[in-house]
């Protein structure tokens, strides 16, 4: 953190440095193994203010789970905003979720999410309003792919199965991706949703299907890497 930061935090943190450390924390400990008291020496600061901005630990998680959630969302939803096309609305939405992921590091951190429903001392109120914005979310990637399924020339599957597998491979993105590596956010993204979409795509004639949009090198890129 810079020196900047930590000299504010040590007497009046704002809400944003509050947030962060927080998120530095949660993300290597977890909920149940993180305490107001460790974000405080994170900050140089007393609990009091921390508490100032946030009633609880709990209520702050929730602002940073729910803020993701939320940022994803509004990311995905004006990826398709004006296409009409089924396939290329499906697709660009699912490649928005996936750079999103790639590009907030460990904000997307998918075991927080995990251990939200895992863990028992985590509000139900809290846990409640968290799955529901996150099923918003599903159920809205889940209708593009329903309107996807009865496009001639695709190959039946379910929507929901669909849905559900490509939402656990882009959210564990921010496990393994790194912005050092050989392809950006971006490219991960495509390359990602490429490999779905040829699942569902009808076969050429020579029996493989094609990828049917995205940056035609990045594959190989990926591989000769």
């Amino acid at each position: 953190m810079p020196d900047k930061v930590r000299r504010r935090g040590r007497h009046h943190p704002k809400r944003e440095d509050i947030l962060a450390a927080a998120e530095r924390i949660l993300v290597k400990r977890g909920y149940d193994q993180t305490a107001v008291d460790d974000i405080a020496r994170e900050l140089g600061c007393t609990k009091g203010l921390i508490y100032y901005h946030f009633r609880s630990k709990a209520e702050l998680f929730f602002e940073m789970r729910i803020a993701v959630i939320r940022g994803i969302s509004q990311y995905v939803k004006q990826a398709d905003v004006r296409i009409e096309d089924p396939k290329q609305r499906l697709w660009a939405a699912m490649v928005a979720h996936a750079e999103w992921v790639c590009s907030h590091g460990s904000k997307a951190a998918l075991p927080m999410t995990i251990e939200v429903r895992a863990s028992p001392l985590f509000p139900e109120e809290f846990r409640g309003q968290i799955l529901e914005a996150r099923h918003r979310l599903q159920q809205w990637i889940e209708d593009l792919a329903r309107q996807v399924a009865q496009v001639e020339g695709i190959r039946k599957f379910d929507p929901g199965l669909f849905t559900r597998t490509f939402l656990n491979a882009a959210n564990s993105i921010s496990l393994w991706y790194s912005p050092e590596g050989p392809l950006t956010a971006r490219e991960v993204a495509v390359a990602m949703v490429n490999f779905f979409f040829n699942g569902i795509n009808a076969q050429t004639s020579d029996g493989v299907a094609a990828t049917p949009l995205g940056e035609s090198d990045i594959v190989s890129r990926l591989t000769s890497h």
